[in-house]
């Protein structure tokens, strides 16, 4: 259906956002670590 199509579409720029958010802590967390050193 139309609502599930819509769903669909709203889980898949979730995950998108979530793997974004993960990768950019990752990133910072490498940032900060390379800092240190």
């Amino acid at each position: 259906s139309f609502s599930d199509m819509v769903g669909r579409a709203k889980w898949d720029a979730w995950e998108k956002l979530k793997g974004t958010e993960a990768d950019a802590a990752k990133q910072q967390y490498v940032d900060l670590i390379t800092s240190l050193q």
